[in-house]
């Protein structure tokens, strides 16, 4: 498991936890916990992977911060015409999760 302090976005009462310019000092710990979801899914990918049943992956990998990776290897490199195609029906599905999700949650 890996730790990581941040800044404390909440205001602190104490002056003593106050920096000249009034900006807070607290901080607040944040615990970098692997996703046991995305582990099972790589997992059984790679599974498939072995046996030579997945012959190609096209995907994008979401990191902390909301940064992203995109990459394709294998024949979804080899064919990528049939590869839009693919991702155009995870991007359907995907807009099926947004249109069905409770309006109050963020998008």
């Amino acid at each position: 498991m890996a730790l990581t302090i941040l800044p404390s976005t909440k205001a602190s009462a104490p002056e003593a936890n106050r920096t000249r310019g009034g900006a807070s000092t607290a901080m607040r710990l944040v615990v970098n916990e692997p996703c046991a979801q995305t582990i099972n899914a790589l997992e059984q990918l790679l599974d498939f992977a072995r046996r030579g049943e997945v012959r190609g992956v096209a995907f994008a990998a979401a990191f902390r911060g909301m940064h992203y990776v995109t990459d394709v290897a294998g024949t979804c490199a080899q064919h990528p015409t049939w590869t839009r195609g693919a991702l155009r029906a995870l991007d359907d599905d995907l807009a099926a999760i947004i249109r069905y999700r409770d309006p109050q949650e963020a998008r």
